[in-house]
């Protein structure tokens, strides 16, 4: 299977079990190729820092920086436990 990005450039083929990713720069000469074996099952962690938190809990936290938010959740999470 081939797919071309607007360009009609190839940006992704599927061969048996590899896929093949290509990556253009700005002249559209191909910089990257990742190629990937579909039998291996990645995993993909995603953190939800949010979920068990009150609203008041975030929204009355003065903060400048957003990772603060983020450490401030995390601190009361570990203190819920």
């Amino acid at each position: 299977m081939y797919t071309y990005d607007e360009n009609d450039q190839l940006i992704q083929l599927q061969k048996g079990a590899y896929v093949y990713d290509y990556t253009y720069d700005a002249q559209g000469e191909r910089v990257k190729q990742i190629k990937s074996d579909i039998r291996e099952c990645p995993m993909t962690l995603w953190y939800d820092y949010t979920l068990s938190l009150e609203f008041d809990d975030v929204s009355e936290k003065e903060v400048e920086d957003s990772f603060d938010i983020l450490r401030d959740q995390v601190r009361k999470k570990k203190a819920k436990r």
